[in-house]
């Protein structure tokens, strides 16, 4: 359900290159992925049932000031949405953290991106 709402986000950056949890094999960068890593059902104040979910949205490109530029277009399309997305009531998007990896090929450079999403169940 969430991820339908990362995607609708997501979907205009990287070429349209965004893959839920790995990207497909014959892909180039530059792409996004997103998985999500942790979610925590609870109530709001008024009692109404409100998942919190914790995403990770990895940005990949060959070249580092590519996946910059990208990884801030991620964060403007993500941080602070709300309202009703792809028919999923959103409560808020909210940017948690970042942080830049090596996965050993110097051909790539990654930024992981961490997002707090409370949706309205």
């Amino acid at each position: 359900m969430t991820g339908k709402v990362i995607y609708s986000l997501l979907s205009g950056l990287a070429g349209g290159q965004v893959f839920p949890i790995t990207p497909e094999q014959t892909t180039a960068p530059s792409f996004i992925v997103y998985s999500k890593i942790d979610a925590v059902p609870t109530n709001d104040h008024d009692g109404q049932p409100l998942d919190t979910e914790r995403w990770q949205i990895d940005i990949v490109s060959k070249a580092y000031a590519a996946m910059v530029t990208l990884s801030d277009s991620v964060k403007s399309a993500m941080n602070l949405q709300s309202g009703t997305i792809e028919g999923i009531k959103v409560d808020s998007i909210r940017f948690a953290d970042e942080q830049d990896f090596f996965d050993g090929n110097p051909d790539f450079y990654r930024r992981s991106q961490d997002y707090i999403i409370r949706i309205k169940t």
